[in-house]
């Protein structure tokens, strides 16, 4: 969480005083989770996720995956998603690959 929502805020530009103000929380605080001192509530790790447009799993590290998918189709989806998620990055890129040459045959 705490590396995760230090990498968010500066790829978005955003200022510990700034993510203060649009949610309400301490600029104390906010730095006190970014260098490990404290840990958020559940209602602003939440929030802060929002924030983001990121999932809670994600800023927990718990996943790569940024945004929370609303459902999962099929129980199948589902489990191709986990595998995924458990892949080395380099395979990832491989399976992404392949899908979108997939996709391309689709098309044409």
């Amino acid at each position: 969480m705490l590396k995760r929502l230090y990498e968010l805020r500066k790829s978005k530009n955003v200022t510990q005083q700034r993510m203060s103000i649009d949610l309400g929380i301490d600029q104390t605080s906010i730095s006190s989770y970014e260098c490990g001192k404290y840990f958020p509530t559940v209602e602003v790790l939440i929030k802060i996720a929002e924030y983001f447009g990121v999932s809670t799993d994600y800023l927990l590290e718990l996943s790569d995956v940024k945004t929370p998918l609303k459902t999962a189709s099929n129980d199948q989806t589902a489990y191709l998603i986990s595998l995924f998620e458990r892949l080395p990055r380099n395979h990832k890129e491989r399976v992404i690959g392949y899908v979108e040459a997939l996709r391309g045959q689709q098309i044409e």
